[in-house]
């Protein structure tokens, strides 16, 4: 589901019913936090936070453990979610323009 670059300030809680959602680009938004339910989106695969406005991204990807491709770029991360170390499929992660 492409939903980049719209301008969302705030995550679209609709979303949250979408529980067979595998893809997800909420990328050129200005989105700075994600709800803590988003964890409900277990089948995710592909996820693409890049070029947002996120501080800290810690306890959202609890038990999204399906992740192939996860983008945060370009964001304010400090720290990466500890949450990536469950994520035993993961092949590819792009952090770049964050300040870790």
């Amino acid at each position: 589901l492409a939903l980049n670059g719209i301008g969302l300030i705030h995550f679209p809680q609709k979303l949250l019913e979408s529980e067979f959602l595998v893809d997800l680009d909420l990328s050129h938004n200005r989105l700075f936090q994600l709800p803590s339910n988003f964890t409900v989106l277990t089948n995710l695969v592909n996820l693409n936070l890049s070029n947002n406005m996120f501080f800290d991204l810690q306890n959202v990807l609890f038990g999204i453990v399906l992740l192939e491709v996860v983008n945060f770029s370009d964001n304010f991360l400090q720290a990466l979610p500890k949450e990536l170390g469950e994520c035993v499929h993961l092949k590819q992660l792009y952090v770049d323009g964050n300040p870790l």
